[in-house]
C-alpha cells in the first residue's frame, strides 16, 4: 500500500497510463510547438461518458476521471445531524448562514471523508473547490495539481465561494475551469462520479478531490510540467481575470510537508523550476485548505 492510500485510507483505483503511437491519431493543428505532439480528443471511458471540455490541445489527451472505491465504505444517509438529505429554501438559508458563521468559530473544524456520489449535493456549503490528482504506477507516487494565488502567493484549490442557486459542486467545477483558464474543465456528472469529498461538517467548506489520467507516451513529470505551460500559454492569450500566477504539481510526500508540517522550505524539483521560471521552494499552502487536510495526515498516515 503506497503511503498515500494511508494519508486517505482509501484504496484509490489507479488510472493506467496508455501508451499510443502518436501516428495512431491525427495532430491537432497548432502553432504551439509544445502542442504539436498532442493527439486528438479520444473517446472517453465511463459507464456514462462525459468529456472534459477545453480549448486548450495540450489538455485534449486528458481522459475524464475514473472511477474510485473506498476502503471503508460510508452510507449514503449521512449520519452526522448537519448534513439533512432534505432541505427546504428556509433550511438551506439557515444552514449557509451558519456555515458562514462557524467558519470562523474554530480552527480545527471536524471534517469528514466520503465517496462524492454518495453525498446529497444539496446541502449548502459557504466555500468550495478542487484539487486535481493522479497516480503513476512507474513511480509509485501521487501528483497534486495547485493554482499559486496572484494576490497572496499562495498554494491554494481551484475554487471559491458558492453563488446563489448552485450546488457546491457545480460552484467547484465553475471556479476549476475559470481559475485553471479551462485547463481542467469536466461536467458535474463526471466530477460527481470519480470525486472524493473532503467536507467540514460545520459546512464551511468542501474540497472535492478528482482524478485524472493521461494518454500519453510521456511521463509522469513531463505530463505535469506540460499541465503548467498549457497554463501558461492560456494565461498569454486570456484576456480576462487571472486568479493564479501559475499552476504548480506536488507530490504526495511534499505535500504532506505542507500540511502536516507546515514548512516553508520544501524545494521545488528541477524540472518545475525550469518549467514555470521559478526558483526556490514550494508557497505556504492556503491555510483553509491545510486545515481541512490535516486531519487526514495526523490520523492516518504511518509512513
Amino acid at each position: 500500500m503506497s503511503h498515500l492510500d494511508k494519508i486517505l485510507s482509501v484504496n484509490l483505483a489507479r488510472p493506467k497510463i496508455q501508451l499510443k503511437n502518436i501516428s495512431d491519431k491525427p495532430s491537432v493543428k497548432t502553432s504551439d510547438y509544445v502542442s504539436k505532439i498532442v493527439k486528438a480528443p479520444i473517446k472517453l471511458a465511463l459507464k456514462k461518458p462525459v468529456p472534459f471540455k477545453t480549448d486548450n490541445p495540450i489538455i485534449k489527451t486528458i481522459k475524464a476521471p475514473i472511477k474510485l472505491t473506498l476502503k471503508k465504505r460510508v452510507s449514503p444517509t449521512i449520519e452526522d445531524s448537519n448534513a439533512p438529505l432534505e432541505a427546504n429554501e428556509d433550511e438551506k438559508i439557515i444552514l449557509l448562514a451558519s456555515a458562514a458563521i462557524n467558519s470562523v468559530e474554530s480552527d480545527k473544524s471536524e471534517t469528514k471523508f466520503i465517496e462524492l456520489k454518495k453525498y446529497n449535493i444539496d446541502v449548502m456549503f459557504r466555500r468550495a473547490g478542487i484539487i486535481p490528482y493522479f497516480f503513476d504506477e512507474k513511480t509509485d507516487e501521487y501528483y497534486f495539481f495547485f493554482g499559486i494565488d496572484l494576490n497572496h502567493n499562495e498554494l491554494t484549490d481551484f475554487g471559491g465561494m458558492v453563488n446563489t442557486g448552485e450546488n457546491f459542486v457545480d460552484t467547484a467545477v465553475r471556479e476549476m475551469s475559470e481559475e485553471s483558464l479551462n485547463i481542467f474543465n469536466c461536467t458535474s456528472d463526471a466530477v460527481i462520479e470519480a470525486g472524493k469529498l473532503i467536507y467540514s461538517v460545520d459546512h464551511s467548506m468542501a474540497i472535492i478531490l478528482l482524478p485524472i489520467s493521461f494518454e500519453s507516451e510521456s511521463s509522469a513529470i513531463e505530463n505535469c510540467n506540460n499541465i503548467c505551460i498549457g497554463y501558461a500559454s492560456a494565461k498569454k492569450k486570456s484576456v480576462g481575470k487571472i486568479e493564479n500566477s501559475n499552476i504548480m504539481w506536488l507530490t504526495g510526500s511534499d505535500l504532506k510537508k505542507l500540511v502536516l508540517e507546515q514548512s516553508t522550505a520544501v524545494p521545488i524539483p528541477a524540472s518545475l523550476q525550469a518549467t514555470i521560471n521559478l526558483t526556490g521552494f514550494y508557497p505556504s499552502l492556503y491555510k483553509e485548505v491545510r486545515r481541512r487536510l490535516e486531519p487526514h495526515f495526523e490520523q492516518q498516515l504511518t509512513l
